[in-house]
């Protein structure tokens, strides 16, 4: 959207993709550089592959996009900034999926729990269950969770 909005302003066709291109590098580089200190501050889980590998793309285009910004054997035009964002989208909507995979699974897991404390509970309260040492962790485990 930075490109034709730059255009009403008559700025020449190489200040246009120069600004572009080092707005995107600017912020692509920012949320790549910040992903380690946002994930640790919501998780100590360990990153998983599939993100150093998502983040180290990301490094890499936002590297390009600042070589188109600073003119380094890169032509100024509208294909290589073009080419750069449409890497950068497709990096980010492969992330997301591999990211959806992850959540999805977890709710997975998070249901039989629920499932099994449903199954537990039912058994103790119609008195089939023979000792109430596996009722009393599986509701700790339970109430941990919510």
């Amino acid at each position: 959207m930075l490109p034709p909005a730059l255009g009403f302003f008559d700025l020449s066709q190489s200040a246009i993709w120069r600004v572009s291109s080092l707005f995107a590098a600017l912020l692509q580089a920012l949320f790549v550089l910040t992903f380690r200190a946002r994930r640790r501050a919501v998780t100590d889980i360990p990153i998983p592959t599939w993100a150093r590998v998502a983040h180290g793309l990301q490094m890499l285009i936002a590297i390009f996009l600042l070589a188109i910004a600073l003119g380094i054997s890169v032509e100024l035009a509208a294909g290589p900034f073009v080419m750069s964002i449409t890497a950068c989208l497709l990096v980010s909507a492969v992330a997301y999926l591999a990211q959806l995979e992850v959540m999805l699974r977890g709710h997975v897991k998070m249901k039989n729990v629920n499932e099994r404390l449903f199954h537990l509970w039912s058994m103790s309260a119609s008195g089939t269950s023979q000792t109430n040492e596996p009722n009393r962790r599986m509701v700790a485990i339970g109430q941990h969770r919510t």
